[in-house]
């Protein structure tokens, strides 16, 4: 029995060894995870501050840009209005049939 005792012990004591032959190897490339990942959060945080802060600067040109983006389309459709009188009634038969549609199909 005692042979089996000094086996598990001198396995144990070995095990023991490269545990605290790999544990400095491990510890470095733990460390050097954690000052990438700090590194990247410092990045992403760098980003989006740049993104936030170029948003906020271009936002109001981009949106009356957007909402002026139909004015062009708008101009030209005032003016085939106004040069075609028949045009306008077409337009207004058409309106009303489509309201009048949407009166009929929501009963059903």
């Amino acid at each position: 029995m005692s042979s089996e005792i000094e086996k598990a012990a001198a396995q144990v004591a070995k095990l023991r060894a490269q545990t605290e032959r790999l544990s400095g190897p491990l510890a470095d490339a733990e460390a050097l995870l954690r000052a990438a990942e700090d590194a990247e959060s410092v990045r992403r945080a760098e980003r989006a501050t740049d993104y936030n802060r170029r948003v906020v600067e271009t936002w109001r040109e981009r949106a009356d840009t957007v909402a002026r983006s139909g004015d062009a389309a708008r101009e030209r459709f005032l003016d085939a209005l106004s040069v075609e009188p028949w045009f306008a009634a077409y337009v207004e038969c058409r309106a009303a049939r489509h309201k009048r549609g949407h009166v009929l199909l929501s009963r059903n």
